[in-house]
């Protein structure tokens, strides 16, 4: 039997005596087969969920938006979120700011194209997709701490719209990979609680 072969990720309910401590042997072999990333996940609140995977949407006055989570590594300075809105009114839609809040503090987004109105024009009937970057000093989770929240400014016609999206942090955990020859697995395991998102702890 390989080394490979000797991990099992088995869903929650099947161990439910399983403590963080005897997932450290198994976290170190996975480890050395794929690498572990630090990772964190914010969750946008009161906004209803799709079928698609981690994604929801919900429906304004003539436009409709679908975000997914805010995510990425703990060691990241920057984050890049994509709202993709669909224009459900007459008039072309244009997203003319895009702010990101936590506490007291708020910091300008960087939208595509430099700004230019072409990359953020959504025309009646169509869908967008739209990257906002923000750049931040320290890393995302110790800038945005636990309640983060997006306000996105849009223009119709002669009128402006904004958008509030409040956000929680999810989790906070070690996104563990395996390589492709040991099979396309991908575990949440978290840095400090006992607790496991996404159903699935580690065991050997």
């Amino acid at each position: 039997m390989t080394v490979q072969e000797s991990i099992v990720m088995r869903p929650v309910s099947f161990w439910p005596e399983l403590t963080w401590w005897r997932c450290l042997a198994p976290i170190s072999l996975l480890l050395l087969l794929g690498g572990c990333d630090p990772g964190f996940d914010y969750r946008p609140v009161d906004w209803p969920a799709t079928s698609e995977r981690l994604v929801w949407e919900k429906v304004f006055d003539g436009f409709s938006i679908k975000i997914s989570h805010l995510s990425g590594l703990l060691g990241g300075l920057s984050i890049t979120p994509e709202f993709e809105v669909t224009n459900l009114a007459a008039l072309p839609l244009v997203l003319e700011s895009a702010e990101l809040r936590s506490g007291t503090r708020t910091f300008a987004g960087v939208l595509p194209g430099k700004g230019e109105a072409q990359w953020r024009t959504i025309e009646p009937g169509a869908s967008r997709q739209i990257i906002v970057l923000w750049r931040l000093e320290k890393s995302v989770p110790q800038v945005l701490g636990k309640h983060p929240s997006v306000k996105l400014i849009f223009q119709v016609g002669d009128q402006r719209v904004p958008v509030e999206i409040s956000y929680e942090l999810h989790h906070v955990g070690a996104l563990v990979r395996l390589r492709p020859e040991a099979g396309s697995l991908l575990a949440t395991i978290p840095l400090a609680s006992g607790k496991v998102e996404d159903g699935f702890k580690c065991a050997v």
